[in-house]
């Protein structure tokens, strides 16, 4: 969920915009959404933000003391974490997150 930024978005109107066909490309590459914040909503932005940074210490920050020799090992590493993170239960709604992997 990016900001409005005319690099990302050529046009933007109340219930549909135009995205720049390079980025569109890149996220259907990568198989993707590009869902850009409303504007003047800086609500929809922070909920994103906030994502990142509970995925930051979930996955991230528990590997960060631990050295790797490969990528491979990384990898699995990160999706072991990515598999604890989702099945977490939510305290406030009692499902748990899902972050989707890519494989």
């Amino acid at each position: 969920m990016p900001d409005n930024l005319k690099s990302a978005v050529i046009r933007a109107g109340k219930y549909e915009l135009e995205l720049n066909p390079l980025f569109d490309d890149f996220a259907e590459y990568y198989r993707t959404a590009i869902i850009p914040a409303r504007a003047y909503c800086p609500k929809d932005k922070s909920l994103v933000e906030n994502v990142v940074k509970l995925v930051y210490q979930r996955i991230f920050a528990p590997l960060y003391t631990r050295s790797f020799s490969s990528l491979d090992e990384l990898n699995q590493a990160v999706q072991k974490q990515l598999e604890m993170y989702n099945g977490r239960p939510q305290t406030t709604l009692n499902i748990s997150d899902v972050i989707y992997s890519r494989r």
